[in-house]
């Protein structure tokens, strides 16, 4: 109870802010008496103006903190103002970091947005937790992190959160949510995603440290080669031109990728070939059985086994680690 009132204690902050700047705009420009001050200062509202407190929590420490799962409820068997120790710590799990906080309109927190799993922004799975679910400790350096009593596991398994603009998203078909409404959006798509995953398995060869990881990069740059050179036949006969160049979106996650290195490559680049053949079969999917009638989607079904076969591969070996 008292987390919650202090994050909402920070949140009240940021939410009077702008009211307590107006007042102060007003006060410099409109000529006041003595009497005037005292007045204005007796008929403010209760709790307009708070005192620092030592121990709030605000929402710029939020964002990024770190996010352990605990097997027991260390805030209760020790206290919020026990430092947790590097051995009781290291027992834990860390899980991911706070992504975001959810306010009602009336400035109340609703819940906590946690960013489980994943490396570099790829491949994360975020859920909502409530703030009470929540332990705020300090380590004994005093900074501040999180603990949740859960497993990832459990997390993992808990459903996806989605911002309303992403449901809307949701609700349209996977085609139209992909942008594929056209032989011409299918193969800008699809062609971007290919090259993504041909230039970072190249990558994975050189930089991977673990041999199932390599052999997996050769087998996607092997297939995903074959792939891309059936997609320019059938697009030539569509009369659609595929992409030259690497879509933003892909360029950003190989620039994140190259900045990795050893045992964390491995992590990031099964990571990102998770999600980028999910996105990969859905696309493939649809538009194999929804999209224009033509080579293009001749090729899509012909693919789209090859690219369940990837998943599922690549979705055993980021499970296994």
């Amino acid at each position: 109870m008292m987390r919650r009132l202090l994050a909402g204690t920070a949140m009240a902050l940021i939410v009077a802010g702008p009211l307590v700047a107006q007042q102060a705009t007003d006060t410099a420009t409109t000529p006041a008496t003595a009497a005037d001050a005292t007045s204005s200062a007796t008929s403010s509202s209760p709790g307009l103006y708070l005192s620092a407190d030592p121990n709030a929590i605000y929402a710029s420490d939020l964002i990024g903190m770190e996010v352990y799962s605990s097997a027991t409820d260390y805030a209760t068997e020790y206290g919020n103002n026990q430092p947790a120790t590097a051995d009781v710590r290291s027992e834990w799990d860390d899980i991911g970091e706070i992504n975001d906080i959810v306010l009602s309109q009336e400035g109340s927190v609703k819940g906590v947005l946690v960013d489980v799993g994943g490396f570099l922004g790829i491949g994360v799975h975020t859920v909502a937790l409530e703030m009470s679910q929540i332990h705020f400790l300090r380590d004994e350096g005093d900074k501040r992190f999180a603990a949740v009593t859960s497993s990832r596991e459990a997390l993992e398994a808990a459903p996806e959160y989605q911002r309303p603009e992403d449901q809307t998203a949701a609700t349209a078909s996977p085609n139209q949510a992909l942008g594929a409404t056209s032989p011409q959006a299918f193969a800008d798509i699809a062609g971007s995603s290919n090259m993504f995953e041909i230039q970072s398995s190249q990558f994975a060869l050189d930089h991977a440290t673990a041999e199932d990881v390599r052999a997996f990069a050769q087998h996607m740059i092997d297939d995903h080669t074959a792939a891309g050179e059936k997609m320019k036949a059938a697009a030539a006969k569509d009369g659609v031109t595929p992409p030259a160049a690497m879509a933003e979106k892909e360029q950003a996650q190989l620039g994140k990728l190259q900045s990795s290195d050893g045992a964390a490559f491995d992590h990031a680049y099964l990571a990102a070939q998770v999600t980028a053949h999910d996105e990969a079969v859905r696309l493939f999917a649809t538009f194999s059985t929804q999209g224009q009638e033509g080579a293009l989607r001749a090729f899509a079904a012909e693919t789209l086994p090859t690219l369940k076969e990837h998943q599922a591969t690549v979705h055993q070996m980021a499970g296994s680690q």
